[in-house]
């Protein structure tokens, strides 16, 4: 490894390349406003993108998701096609408002709901009482938000420690295709045991109509549950994670983790 940076740190413009072209091929095809493409064009029966096989039957008003050839995704205006009317729930901890709600906004209307700072899933009475009021928040939530304009896709970034399984179907019930995405769960599929449940995505998992895991060996898991699920990387925001015309004053910089 030292003869690469060392190589690297003499060769500028070979280097430079290299990063301009790992920054296309991720604008191009691995952001977070395509992997949601992906999932709601790809896995729910009422949208559709567009290339996809014309011969099968199709819904009378898809939602049709196509890139320019910068590889940006569009939504092609057709008559009769509408915007998705998206409930997003998840918190904003430090990077879901910079990549999550963008991607979804690409799509339509987003309906948010953020328990911070109301709810604290740390707080010591969260188990006795908290967590049962969020989960009743955030049903009536979601009940008025699709009473007053239907709701196409409830997505959420949620775990077994913050939502029940019953208002998971409760929402489902009202024919609304839920999808929950998981960073965490090879490791801590199951998480801890507590008062309310597993602190994971497990006990949670099949309440979804598909869940969303950034883990191949995680698959298996969600599978055996009976959870429908894919695997996707996760994405980032091109706009938020950009070239910047800096002076560079830092030679070699690692990112990651052990």
């Amino acid at each position: 490894i030292e003869d690469l940076m060392e190589y690297y740190l003499n060769n500028a413009e070979e280097r430079e390349v290299i990063a301009k072209n790992g920054y296309l091929e991720a604008h191009s095809k691995h952001t977070f406003a395509h992997r949601i493409a992906e999932l709601i064009a790809g896995h729910f029966p009422r949208y559709e993108l567009i290339g996809e096989d014309k011969n099968k039957k199709k819904d009378p008003n898809p939602i049709e998701i196509s890139k320019t050839a910068s590889g940006d995704l569009i939504k092609t205006a057709h008559p009769n096609k509408r915007h998705l009317r998206i409930f997003a729930a998840f918190a904003n901890v430090n990077w879901e408002n910079y990549n999550l709600q963008p991607a979804l906004e690409e799509f339509g209307e987003v309906v948010r709901y953020d328990w911070l700072p109301q709810y604290n899933q740390y707080d010591p009475q969260w188990h006795w009482g908290k967590k049962q009021q969020m989960n009743m928040d955030l049903f009536q939530f979601v009940k008025k938000a699709h009473e007053k304009k239907p709701i196409d896709v409830f997505f959420g970034y949620l775990s077994g420690r913050l939502v029940s399984p019953g208002i998971v179907r409760a929402i489902t019930m009202m024919e609304i295709p839920t999808l929950n995405l998981a960073l965490d769960d090879k490791s801590k599929f199951l998480g801890n045991l507590e008062p309310t449940g597993f602190a994971g995505p497990a006990d949670i998992a099949s309440a979804f109509t598909l869940c969303w895991t950034s883990t191949k060996d995680a698959e298996q898991k969600y599978k055996q549950l009976g959870a429908k699920v894919v695997y996707m990387p996760a994405g980032a925001n091109p706009h938020f994670f950009k070239p910047m015309n800096l002076a560079r004053d830092i030679d070699i910089c690692f990112i990651g983790q052990n």
